[in-house]
């Protein structure tokens, strides 16, 4: 080869587009929820797992449950909503009482062919004075309301809501939960559009507030 062909060929490899090799790992956590939903510490694989991981992992729940105790879905529901990773509730049978409260929690929900959803007024036990108890039920009513209307908003109507917290049972099968899950994430998507908005506004406007215009200086004569 001459050296006129060498340098040409040394040209040619300089002249390509140089690239980045970034390698990525993901981690996938499953977990099944497929039976009742029992003590908080029960969960605290679970927790933990949403609270360290990275953007990078998913976290898939594997939900067939009646449902159960509201404490532990409330801490499930707690660390769905702050963690960093991808959620992802997969409804492959019944998500009751507690257990739709979590699957709604997730990011992304799929809803199996023969899935079906329940959703009623929490339940409890309780002893003690008559005062101690008419406390405890108007304490528990409050805290009850503030969870379906955070959980089930747009899920389901405020009309629904309502009527579940005068004791009314809603039962939905699979195309109606798909249904109400698209609906849902279609107006979640637009009320975050509008708050980026809102929030970049409001960024734009400190930076113009911030700059003020120098004042001419006076010349005093002399």
């Amino acid at each position: 080869m001459s050296q006129q062909n060498i340098e040409g060929l040394e040209i040619q490899q300089a002249e390509q587009l140089p690239y980045t090799l970034t390698t990525m790992t993901q981690n996938k956590y499953e977990f099944n929820l497929d039976e009742e939903i029992t003590v908080p510490s029960y969960y605290r694989n679970l927790i933990e797992v949403l609270n360290n991981a990275t953007e990078q992992d998913l976290v898939v729940l594997n939900i067939n449950s009646d449902g159960g105790m509201l404490d532990s879905a409330i801490s499930i529901i707690d660390a769905l909503r702050n963690t960093r990773a991808t959620t992802l509730a997969w409804i492959s049978g019944s998500a009751y009482s507690a257990a739709s409260l979590i699957a709604l929690s997730c990011q992304n929900i799929e809803v199996g062919e023969f899935a079906s959803m329940m959703c009623h007024n929490s339940q409890y036990g309780t002893g003690g004075y008559t005062t101690d108890i008419k406390d405890r039920a108007l304490f528990e009513h409050k805290m009850t309301s503030k969870i379906m209307n955070s959980v089930y908003r747009h899920f389901l109507s405020q009309e629904e809501i309502d009527a579940i917290l005068a004791n009314k049972t809603i039962w939905l099968h699979s195309e109606e939960i798909v249904e109400r899950v698209e609906k849902m994430q279609e107006v979640l998507a637009k009320e975050f559009e509008a708050e980026l908005e809102a929030f970049q506004k409001e960024q734009e406007d400190d930076i113009e507030g911030a700059y003020i215009k120098p004042k001419k200086k006076k010349i005093l004569p002399s």
